[in-house]
């Protein structure tokens, strides 16, 4: 910060020289100045690098046009004093923008403690439970180019894609209205990832942020980034009830098992529960005294004997 001041003295070192006979323009470039040296300790310093470019550019052009003879000398203090200002003006619309945020001390307040929610997570809808139960706070981030996804997806995927696209759309706009988190809706684009999942691990790097992710794929790019990942289906599954050989469940068996005399039920949560002489109870409440717990890749199967 302390070169851009010493950039926008020279230039009123410069001005004072062409000029040192008027003092009423004198007066006025000193103002100018301390109003510049204000406006510029308070500006981030993407704002500061698009200002000087766009000064730089504009004396370029001025200069170009003089060279023509199209500018007269009586109006170069003039036109001087808007390119300033023209240069402030661009610089602080750039550098305020998220597309423009190249350096780190740039970055919004939320930083560090940031939620980015992918195309799946939206689509699968439980994050909105997660968030209303108060298990997931802070700040929860949707990338644009996530909804511009769904937004194809709505489009061009099947029938029950369509649907699920449809409710991630309204899930978004539930989002805003939770008052345990901070919604925002991200327009950076990082536009040299042309990937989303690339895009989406791009973004959890710059702010330092974990993925809320369904997808498998996303899940192991994001852990060979060394990018945390919150995963949906294993927290469904970490929460699934804790059942251990000896204790007693009682469920009702719906069909009959692969073996004779077995019947299948299933826990609340999905679980499959294989017994063992349950098959002349299938429709019927029985208690299921459990022998082994087996977990597999298709998820956790409770064997058991039917309690008599």
């Amino acid at each position: 910060m302390m070169y851009f001041r010493i950039f926008a003295y020279l230039i009123l070192l410069s001005f004072l020289y062409f000029f040192k006979q008027d003092w009423i323009l004198l007066l006025t470039l000193t103002v100018v100045t301390a109003l510049i040296d204000f406006i510029v300790s308070n500006l981030k310093a993407g704002a500061v690098f698009f200002t000087v470019i766009s000064f730089f550019l504009f004396v370029f052009v001025l200069l170009s046009l003089k060279s023509f003879g199209l500018v007269p000398q009586e109006i170069l203090p003039f036109i001087l004093a808007a390119i300033v200002f023209l240069s402030f003006i661009v610089g602080i619309r750039l550098g305020s923008s998220e597309r423009f945020l190249f350096f780190d001390n740039d970055l919004p307040e939320y930083r560090g403690c940031v939620r980015i929610l992918d195309a799946s997570a939206l689509m699968d809808g439980r994050i909105y439970q997660v968030i209303e139960t108060g298990f997931l706070d802070g700040t929860v981030m949707v990338p644009r180019f996530v909804l511009h996804q769904i937004e194809k997806i709505n489009k061009t995927g099947s029938e029950l894609k369509k649907q699920r696209a449809k409710m991630a759309v309204e899930l978004v706009d539930k989002l805003r209205n939770f008052k345990n988190i901070k919604f925002v809706l991200c327009e950076l684009d990082l536009a040299k990832e042309k990937d989303i999942d690339h895009k989406l691990i791009a973004l959890a790097r710059k702010f330092k942020a974990k993925v809320v992710t369904n997808d498998y794929s996303l899940n192991r790019i994001a852990s060979v980034n060394d990018i945390s990942v919150l995963n949906i289906n294993d927290l469904a599954n970490a929460l699934k009830p804790m059942a251990l050989p000896g204790e007693i469940i009682r469920i009702t068996p719906i069909k009959k098992g692969k073996e004779e005399g077995q019947a299948v039920g299933y826990l609340v949560d999905g679980t499959m529960v294989v017994i063992n002489g349950g098959e002349d109870s299938i429709g019927r409440e029985v208690d299921v005294f459990i022998t082994n717990v087996l977990q597999s890749s298709a998820g956790k199967i409770i064997f058991g004997n039917k309690k008599e």
